[in-house]
This record gives C-alpha cells, structure tokens and sequence, in this order.
C-alpha cells in the first residue's frame, strides 16, 4: 500500500517504527506536487526533552484511554516461557505457566520528580 496516496495536500506521514529493516519506497511525485512530507518518531527523544510534568500528563490523558478500550494494540499472538537455564529455573515450571497477563507483570515504579538529566548522572 502507498500510503502517501491516503495523504491529502501537504499531509504528513509520521514514521515510528521500522522493525521490518526494509527500506521505505516513496514516489518522489508526491513530495513535489502535493508538497507531502515524512518525519520520523521516536519517543525515546521526546522522553528526553520532555518535563516530569509534560510526561504525568501524557499518562493521565492515556491511561483513561487505554482502560476503555478506545484505543488498544491488537494481540497477534502470544507465547508461552519456557524454563530458563538461569536463576528463575531454580523456582519452579509452574512460574511459567500460561500466557503472560498485563495484570502478571511487575512494573517498575517511575520517578517523575527528577529530570532526565539528573537521572542519568
């Protein structure tokens, strides 16, 4: 699909993900005549210039969002752990049972009050 075709005049195309290593085919008719462009996303930067304040918020307006279901990302699958070699072998198989939950995972506590800066020093 050509997805610059489903851009209007001047519409732009945000490009955030490029897990299949393939390079992005574009018809240059496109930047010229219809005055289209394509600017890559990656969040990583945004976390980095963005204050403690900016990201609570990015939450608060999400999480509502998400818990709704008025938006989602689709599962296309799902796996099942198999037993490492390591550490986590020594408790158990019936640790990996099943299929991973959201509600199953630890997730880290964030610490907004310090800026990205400071953190990483």
């Amino acid at each position: 699909m050509n997805l610059m075709s489903c851009l209007s005049e001047s519409g732009v195309l945000v490009s955030y993900g490029g897990t299949s290593r393939k390079p992005m085919v574009v018809n240059p008719g496109s930047f010229i005549f219809k005055k289209q462009t394509i600017h890559g996303f990656w969040l990583l930067y945004w976390y980095q210039s963005a204050t403690p304040a900016e990201i609570t918020a990015m939450f608060e307006h999400l999480a509502p969002l998400i818990a709704a279901s008025t938006i989602s990302t689709p599962v296309a699958t799902t796996y099942r752990f198999r037993p490492s070699q390591g550490r986590d072998h020594a408790r158990g198989p019936e640790r990996w049972q099943g299929p991973v939950r959201a509600e199953d995972v630890r997730r880290p506590r964030v610490d907004f009050t310090h800026s990205a800066t400071e953190a990483s020093t």
